[in-house]
């Protein structure tokens, strides 16, 4: 279990909160690792406290995309200081169940949960009999048609297959082998649903043989929305219509021409910028980082460096042939719109990160033009124009353009600065001028500490260079 998890259990425990870890407590310890995400049920009456033991965690509040969002269900992150692992934690206020990606149907039994309470290595579980009852409504709910096919032709010959995940298969597995069947009619008298206990007696005894059949299932179905019809949060039939809509959007077919939303951030988004020398790390931290970020949020990597573009292939070698014949000024006129054009796209790629920022992204860069490097011989990602001198009319005017579009550029929220020492880095990168390299390194090791600034040493073990990142990057979301 994560550290953070433990603390998070046992602080929850220590004030006597009501919470649950309420379903799929077959991979609890999973989740409890980071690996899954937490699906907690909280009383409305300790809600309040509960939210400030988040707080008191730095656990954070996200939002998730407007399709996956209930009534009654809230999402939050949070960060394990030791490990760098992210928890996802899914907090239900009420339980909200129903087909895939609609969740209509509300059952009211938050109450029966939080009375037939045990605890599974310091986390509050319900017993396996009320998870198995409500885990039987949630799977058949969630049954579509095509499985329902596929069950009723795989049958036909005699080939083992349910219309259920394997993961639901085997929490089905792990509850039957748990559950007494005495207090199992205890907990569904409690329930008070207006569906019959045989109903659920035969499931189990079918599924537990492996004889259940395509048309138990539709049976089952049909008489579980049936009896849960006043249990609907809306009777009206646009919400299937917004069903349908969801489908195809998450379909093979609809995929391609919807853009996928992941979760944002509450308030507003945020730009990070990673900043070193060549060898420092930053694309492999910049590439972690997304992977580690956009596990569950909105995440956007951006590259600040000479774009990869078939124009700068063509304008350098240009360049190149130009000097060769001996014609400079040609060369000098490639040269000034190379870098004016650089400047113009970055500039473009830096509005994208604004745009993102707005919508409550996090924006991801490789590298960053600091203005404190404006002034180098050879400016890292910056100005090059005005560092050398003006040879035409067109020079001048592209100088000033190049430097106005740089200076338009507003710091990011976080610049994180990787420094090393030139000798460390000349064993991770090779390929360039020493003196270059030397130079980069001296304007990297030169960022002072400041607000939205944090140095990292980047001579650490990769381990401990990449915590201290994820450790700046969370502090600032």
């Amino acid at each position: 279990m994560l550290t953070l998890c433990r603390h998070l259990f046992d602080e929850l425990n220590r004030q006597g909160l009501r919470y649950c870890h309420w379903k799929s407590n077959v991979r609890l310890t999973e989740a409890t690792e980071g690996k899954t995400d937490l699906d907690l049920l909280v009383h409305d009456d300790d809600a309040d406290a509960f939210v400030e033991v988040l707080r008191h965690f730095d656990i954070k509040q996200v939002l998730s995309p407007y399709e996956k969002r209930f009534d009654g269900i809230d999402d939050y992150l949070g960060f394990d200081d030791r490990t760098g692992t992210l928890i996802h934690l899914h907090v239900h206020y009420r339980l909200i169940l129903g087909q895939r990606y609609l969740k209509n149907h509300h059952l009211p039994v938050e109450q029966v949960y939080f009375d037939h309470l045990t605890m599974n290595d310091g986390v509050s579980v319900p017993c396996p009999e009320l998870e198995l009852v409500v885990l039987i409504i949630r799977a058949h709910m969630k049954i579509d048609g095509v499985s329902l096919l596929k069950h009723a032709i795989k049958g036909l010959s005699d080939h083992r297959y349910t219309a259920f995940p394997a993961d639901i298969e085997q929490e089905f597995d792990q509850l039957i082998g748990r559950i007494d069947e005495a207090k199992l009619r205890v907990v569904f008298d409690r329930l008070a649903l207006p569906l019959q206990l045989d109903l659920f007696l035969d499931f189990i005894t079918r599924f537990a043989a492996r004889r259940l059949l395509w048309r138990d299932l539709l049976r089952f179905q049909q008489q579980l929305f049936l009896g849960l019809r006043d249990y609907k949060r809306s009777q009206k039939m646009r919400i299937y219509l917004v069903y349908m809509s969801r489908i195809f959007r998450y379909s093979r077919i609809g995929r391609p021409f919807v853009r996928t939303e992941k979760k944002r951030l509450i308030d507003e988004g945020r730009i990070v910028a990673l900043v070193g020398a060549d060898g420092s790390g930053k694309s492999t931290l910049a590439a972690e980082l997304h992977r580690w970020l956009g596990w569950k949020l909105q995440v956007r990597s951006l590259y600040l460096g000479i774009p990869k573009k078939r124009w700068v292939e063509a304008l350098s070698f240009l360049i190149r042939g130009t000097i060769k014949i001996g014609l400079s000024p040609i060369a000098h006129f490639f040269e000034d719109l190379l870098w004016l054009l650089v400047a113009r796209c970055r500039f473009a790629v830096w509005r994208r990160s604004i745009v993102e920022r707005s919508r409550r992204g996090v924006v991801l860069f490789d590298r960053f033009p600091l203005r404190s490097f404006f002034d180098m011989p050879e400016p890292m990602d910056g100005p090059r124009l005005g560092t050398r001198s003006i040879s035409s009319a067109f020079s001048t005017w592209a100088a000033r353009h190049e430097r106005s579009d740089y200076e338009h550029l507003t710091p990011p929220d976080l610049v994180v600065v990787l420094r090393a020492s030139v000798d460390c880095l000349r064993t991770r990168k090779t390929d360039i001028d020493m003196e270059r390299h030397r130079m980069k390194a001296d304007a990297v090791n030169a960022v002072p500490r400041a607000d939205g600034v944090v140095l990292v040493d980047a001579e650490q073990p990769y381990a401990q260079v990449l915590l201290a990142v994820k450790r700046a990057v969370w502090n600032s979301l």
